[in-house]
């Protein structure tokens, strides 16, 4: 609908900046890519997304706007969990999170505690499924191998009762 259409009007506005220039907007740049970043995430386009959070990240930095950088660097994560990598989404909240911190954001950093504790507890529940899973393979593994070695048990019972047969 109407996502690539606003995409396809956000490019040349990026494209035309002069970011060499000295009263370059680097603030509005940095806004311009983390709009398509949000255009990406809602039509669950993660490598585009998280491109355009590492751009809007860029122009931050040169825009000496910490907290917008910080903010784009968590929101990376939301790009690495449509991905499914929740281990690299996860640190990408944690490093967030850190450094919301380090630059006295309590207040945001705390924002991203129920992401990371979602996360985890996912994360948490796949590992313990998985350690489940695991251990019946291994059980069920332990049962047809006993199975086996009893079916092969009574084939030769049943050879030797034959031979035995045979020799009389």
């Amino acid at each position: 609908g109407e996502a690539p259409q606003a995409i396809e009007a956000y490019n040349p506005a990026a494209d035309r900046a002069d970011t060499i220039a000295t009263d370059c907007d680097y603030k509005t740049l940095c806004r311009v890519y983390a709009q398509k970043a949000e255009l990406y995430y809602n039509q669950l386009l993660a490598d585009n997304m998280i491109h355009e959070e590492q751009q809007a990240m860029k122009y931050a930095l040169m825009a000496k706007d910490t907290m917008t950088y910080i903010y784009c660097y968590g929101m990376m994560a939301e790009g690495y969990e449509i991905k499914e990598m929740p281990d690299s989404s996860f640190l990408m909240l944690k490093e967030a999170y850190r450094l919301y911190q380090k630059h006295g954001r309590d207040d945001l950093a705390s924002s991203l505690c129920c992401s990371m504790a979602e996360l985890y507890l996912r994360n948490k529940q796949k590992r313990d499924a998985l350690a489940e899973l695991k251990e019946e393979s291994y059980r069920l593994k332990q049962e047809t191998d006993k199975e086996i070695k009893e079916k092969k048990a009574e084939i030769k019972e049943s050879e030797d009762r034959l031979l035995q047969r045979e020799k009389r």
